[in-house]
């Protein structure tokens, strides 16, 4: 956590790309981000920026039941 890790796939990856994770348990691998500086999934998904900014915005825009109901399915993967 908090490394860069290279891709096998791409040779032109930098110092600051991350591999991310496989969603698939990923209930069970708290803290979240690549740092562990996300205490829980909702603060993981409120911290992205960059690329994962449009889906922060449309997490974001969702009404707190509607984003309970994505935790849960994270939850449930």
């Amino acid at each position: 956590m908090g490394m860069p890790q290279f891709s096998t796939i791409s040779l032109g990856t930098t110092e600051n790309e991350f591999r991310t994770q496989p969603l698939w348990g990923v209930r069970l691998h708290g803290p979240w981000l690549h740092d562990g500086s996300a205490d829980t999934m909702n603060d993981a998904i409120l911290m992205h920026g960059g690329e994962g900014q449009a889906a922060r915005d449309a997490y974001e825009a969702l009404t707190p039941e509607q984003q309970q109901t994505v935790i849960r399915f994270l939850e449930a993967l």
